[in-house]
């Protein structure tokens, strides 16, 4: 995640076709992405007025509702002064008008209008684009900024890719960087606000001096001193300096007539480090026109509302930013951090929709998944579950970001480090947690502490507490004492089926399966259902030559190995090797209603039933027609039942579908499958008779009066 390069000192100059028109529309696009006038910190806190001095003598900073005003009539002014002459420069003013006023759809409108021919072809692109982005249309500005990438506009096509990339993913932030580095050669108005963007994903990352050094470079670029010292103001709010951060807003002056939305922007962040949900809520809503159009602005509304517990508009706000970033780990957490509030204020409503966006989570950042779960399960009082989840988050520890016990949440994304007074995190894992996942990622030192104890005598401690030390020693190879360690925890909880399966991994691991044959069978027949303890005490038996007592193991869970491709698989062969092929073919007839024709298939050829394993094979085909291993499978099969030709010729008609050039589909033929009607499969194979009156393999799968085909 982070870029820790400094800023270069030029960026890359590119060449494009001279155009002297474009520095003109890049420029008044450059005045779109710009903060307003400035405010003082009151109003900016809560919309009143305030007088402030500054050059020329004082000054009164307006409220939302004038400053809209204001907005308004300046974009009446604009669209009169087109209207008595269109031009380029009118044109161009009226579009950023509207831009000012947050009316997106309405440029985009008279961009495609024919009164806006006064404009090149490049402007108007370059501006649609902008459009684009400010909408939230990310298909539409990706393919625009694709198309400007050569040209007079590359320079603006690379910031505003750079945004999209920036916007979709906050942890894609050292890719916007890297898509920036066109920009910086596009002249000053787009070269300032890649250097803004730059010190913003600087900021982001916890990079305080990189960004303030973007910033100046931004500057240098002929950045505002207001949108400059907004990059400062906003270090110190992340460093928790508020002091001095409400110092340098309390010095922010500007002109009548708009408003300061970075003042506010701020303002609003330093009343939630400060644990004053309501008061950042105000400040937020009323600059809510120019959030919705900045990545995560909505999150930082929505993030609010929930502190200040206004849930509703917390999940409506949070689903604007899953429906424009459906990838971002940051919209994901707040999610979690919503779920989770509604889950602890009504806990009779299940967790189920909490669970859904862990999972959510967990997808685009499995660490801070896995340690939310962490803090869920202890919650729940799941002390095992909070076990298994510490394995996750162990397993996770790795790439570049922060470490597994000072993981980056969405609070810290937001508003820095520091956990703000006021803002519940309800499933932050405790202290003691953390630590016991940083035992595990750091198995090769605790496994030297750990060790000789492991060996001796009595050893103090939960099972929980055991299973974490000898989940240490197994992670640093020290598999005979972490099989004492886990012995000892399933024997304090005899029901727990993560110790017996521990026990399990290390013997395993250790060349003893012997040792975990007692705690993997208490732990069957306390838990019966479980098929995880059945599926390892099968291994162990297995390793031990057992193949019967394996069988025996995996018997009373059939029908849920059934639905377990991987278990099912090791449950066909277990069964093959027994010689069990009734049996066999019971189970590959349920694997088959499962929904997976070429497992099921294999079932049937190794319990000798063959025209059954050929009805599957063609079932594989049909889904995926160019599986070379069903082909070959229904080839055998058909051979079996004395019928090679028949399968040929299908296989023949079959064999552009495996040829590469077609990527596995067949090209202007239709293949039969066991699922279509018998007149259509008697038509493909020309010598298929059938003797049952279903067209379902399924069914002739569980009658057995089915005659291959």
């Amino acid at each position: 995640m982070s870029t820790k390069s400094p800023p270069p000192a030029q960026g890359p100059r590119l060449r494009w076709t001279r155009n002297l028109r474009w520095p003109l529309a890049v420029a008044a696009i450059g005045a779109c992405l710009g903060a307003a006038t400035i405010v003082g910190l009151r109003a900016a806190a809560n919309g009143q007025r305030e007088t402030s001095t500054a050059q020329g003598g004082a000054r009164v900073a307006p409220s939302i509702d004038e400053s809209m005003e204001a907005r308004r009539l300046a974009l009446f002014r604009a669209e009169a002064a087109y209207e008595a002459a269109p031009g380029e420069r009118t044109a161009l003013a009226y579009a950023n008008a509207l831009m000012a006023a947050g009316r997106n759809d309405d440029v985009r409108r008279f961009l495609t209008a024919e009164r806006s021919a006064v404009l090149d072809d490049g402007a108007r692109e370059a501006l649609m684009l902008e459009a684009e982005f400010r909408i939230g249309d990310v298909a539409a500005a990706k393919a625009r900024a694709a198309a400007l990438a050569e040209g007079p506009y590359a320079a603006y096509a690379a910031l505003v890719d750079a945004r999209l990339i920036y916007a979709a993913d906050a942890g894609q932030g050292a890719a916007a960087a890297e898509r920036l580095r066109p920009a910086f050669g596009g002249g000053a108005a787009v070269e300032r606000e890649a250097w803004l963007l730059r010190a913003r994903i600087a900021l982001d990352e916890g990079e305080e001096d990189f960004a303030r050094a973007a910033a100046r470079r931004a500057k240098d670029a002929g950045a505002s001193e207001a949108r400059v010292d907004a990059i400062a103001i906003e270090a110190d709010i992340r460093a928790g300096r508020l002091d001095a951060a409400l110092s340098m807003l309390g010095q922010r002056t500007g002109a009548a007539g708009d408003i300061d939305i970075d003042a506010r922007r701020l303002s609003g962040l330093v009343a939630l480090k400060q644990g004053r949900p309501r008061d950042a809520a105000q400040a937020f809503d009323s600059i809510a026109f120019a959030l919705e159009q900045t990545p995560r602005g909505d999150l930082l509304r929505a993030l609010a509302k929930l502190a200040g517990s206004d849930r509703a508009t917390a999940a409506r706000l949070l689903d604007n930013s899953l429906r424009r970033a459906p990838a971002d780990w940051v919209a994901r957490d707040v999610a979690v951090l919503l779920a989770a509030a509604r889950w602890l204020s009504d806990p009779a409503a299940g967790r189920t929709p909490l669970e859904e966006t862990l999972t959510a989570l967990s997808a685009v950042a499995p660490r801070l998944g896995a340690t939310r779960r962490i803090a869920l399960a202890r919650a729940e009082g799941d002390d095992w579950a909070a076990f298994e989840w510490m394995r996750a988050a162990a397993d996770a520890e790795t790439g570049e970001g922060p470490s597994v016990d000072a993981p980056e949440t969405a609070i810290a994304f937001l508003l820095g480090e520091g956990a703000p007074q006021g803002i519940d995190d309800p499933l932050w894992p405790k202290a003691e947690d953390l630590a016991a996942v940083r035992r595990l990622v750091d198995a090769g030192e605790a496994a030297a502490r750990i060790e000789p104890t492991a060996l001796a005598g009595e050893i103090v401690g939960s099972a929980v507490d055991l299973a974490i030390r000898a989940e240490a020693l197994l992670r640093a190879g020290k598999a005979a004492a972490a099989v004492r360690l886990f012995s000892l925890s399933a024997d304090r909880d005899p029901g727990a089926a993560s110790a017996a399966r521990g026990v399990w991994r290390a013997a395993s691991a250790a060349g003893q399966p012997e040792a975990a044959l007692p705690a993997l069978r208490r732990a069957a027949r306390l838990n019966p259902a479980n098929v995880d303890v059945r599926l390892d005490l099968a291994s162990a038996l297995e390793a031990l030559s057992d193949i019967d007592g394996a069988v025996l193991a995996l018997s009373p869970v059939a029908a849920d190995v059934a639905q377990r491709p991987d278990a099912a698989a090791t449950y066909i062969e277990l069964l093959a090797a027994a010689g069990k092929s009734a049996a066999l073919v019971d189970f590959a007839r349920a694997v088959d209603l499962s929904g997976d024709p070429m497992l099921a298939a294999t079932g049937f050829a190794a319990g000798g039933a063959p025209e059954l394993a050929a009805n599957a094979y063609r079932a594989a085909l049909g889904r995926n027609p160019g599986d070379g291993a069903a082909a070959a499978g229904y080839l055998s099969a058909m051979t079996a039942l004395g019928r090679r030709k028949a399968a040929e010729r299908f296989l023949s008609r079959l064999a552009p579908a495996r040829s590469p050039a077609n990527g596995g589909r067949l090209e202007g033929m239709v293949t039969p499958s066991p699922y279509d009607p018998p007149e259509l499969r008697g038509q493909a194979d020309g010598e298929a008779s059938l003797e049952t009156d279903s067209g379902n393999h399924r069914d002739s799968a569980q009658t057995g009066r089915v005659r291959a085909w």
